[in-house]
């Protein structure tokens, strides 16, 4: 007999998108969507920064690893890189909104630099690209608190997935009071 605490990989807790998918599938989903980014990072972004491709990796690898065993702490840098983008997100639209506000002229530069063109975009396509890009910032901003919200249930689903029963002989070992070495030594010959 198990003394693991049965879990339905049915119960609503455990499922998103309107009940339409599990957790850990949706959890993987966006795992292979950072995968894709990061591999769009390289290939489109600076040659510089090939370094900071260590962070994907150890993530990626982490996470697998977490799949793999159903072990629930191997998804925390997971859900802490998935958090770090959700702030860099907010804080680049206030950046692109503070810019904008400080000194517009410079921004209708860049923007005309950008498109390749001499000549300073028009007021209105300015702020249409700037709109556009703040846009774009909230909406992988929220895209990332949901995406947190699903691997912190994922995360979940794995811990109660692996927690054992009240009173069974494996729940002695998670009890708070179990610290003292007697008192596990006791618990492992059963003398308790």
């Amino acid at each position: 007999m198990s003394s693991l605490r049965p879990i339905s990989f049915s119960d609503p807790r455990y499922k998103c998108l309107c009940g339409l998918i599990h957790v850990v599938t949706a959890t993987q989903i966006c795992l292979a969507l950072y995968v894709a980014a990061s591999v769009f990072s390289v290939i489109f972004g600076s040659k510089d920064l090939l370094t900071w491709l260590l962070v994907p990796l150890f993530v990626v690898s982490l996470s697998a690893y977490a799949f793999t065993t159903e072990r629930h702490k191997y998804l925390y840098p997971f859900l802490i890189i998935t958090i770090v983008h959700q702030f860099v997100s907010l804080i680049m639209a206030f950046i692109v909104i503070c810019f904008a506000i400080i000194n517009f002229d410079s921004l209708k530069k860049i923007i005309a630099h950008s498109l390749g063109s001499k000549e300073l975009p028009s007021v209105s396509l300015s702020l249409s690209i700037l709109s556009l890009t703040v846009l774009i910032c909230v909406v992988v901003a929220i895209f990332h608190v949901w995406q947190a919200v699903v691997i912190y249930r994922c995360l979940e689903f794995y811990e109660d997935r692996g927690s054992p029963l009240e009173g069974s002989p494996s729940s002695r070992w998670r009890d708070d009071e179990a610290t003292d070495w007697t008192i596990e030594r006791e618990c492992r010959t059963g003398a308790v």
